[in-house]
């Protein structure tokens, strides 16, 4: 309960702050360096040794993940004329959703399994509950490795050249 607390927390102490990354540095770089920030916290908050490196890692998994929560939807929008933005901001809406709503299914998948097995160079017995934290990241990977992919946004894009 305390590290859902935590990476909550996360989040809601840096939406404002992404934004205005996303202004000053460009909505596609803050969108790729979130996302992989993100995965990189999720690994890292697999291995955690102790209590309190999981509540440190999931804080600053939440803080990287406010950076892409925050960032995306001004980011989509300003692809999109007036006509079709409303259309897709509730398709991406409908979509994260959805997959929020997997997680739970996921969990079950992954966390009833009964296997394990050691990583003796950082003393860490690895069980499905880790891999699921890995597993919660994936998505953050994804995102990150497609955007590269992906234009800057026409607006970050026209105040650059002013």
């Amino acid at each position: 309960m305390c590290q859902q607390f935590i990476h909550i927390l996360g989040i809601i102490l840096t939406s404002h702050s992404w934004g205005i990354f996303g202004d000053s540095y460009g909505r596609r770089k803050t969108l790729i360096l979130a996302s992989l920030s993100a995965f990189l916290t999720s690994v890292l908050s697999s291995l955690a040794n102790n209590y309190w490196q999981m509540i440190l890692f999931r804080f600053i998994n939440g803080l990287c993940i406010s950076g892409s929560t925050s960032i995306i939807f001004a980011y989509l929008g300003e692809f999109l004329g007036d006509k079709n933005r409303s259309r897709s901001m509730m398709a991406s809406s409908v979509i994260f959703g959805v997959s929020c709503l997997s997680l739970p299914l996921m969990a079950w998948l992954i966390i009833n399994q009964k296997w394990s097995f050691v990583i003796p160079l950082i003393n860490v017995t690895y069980k499905p509950w880790r891999l699921f934290q890995l597993c919660c990241g994936l998505p953050s990977l994804i995102c990150g490795f497609t955007t590269f992919f992906l234009p800057e946004s026409p607006k970050f894009t026209f105040s650059q050249v002013s």
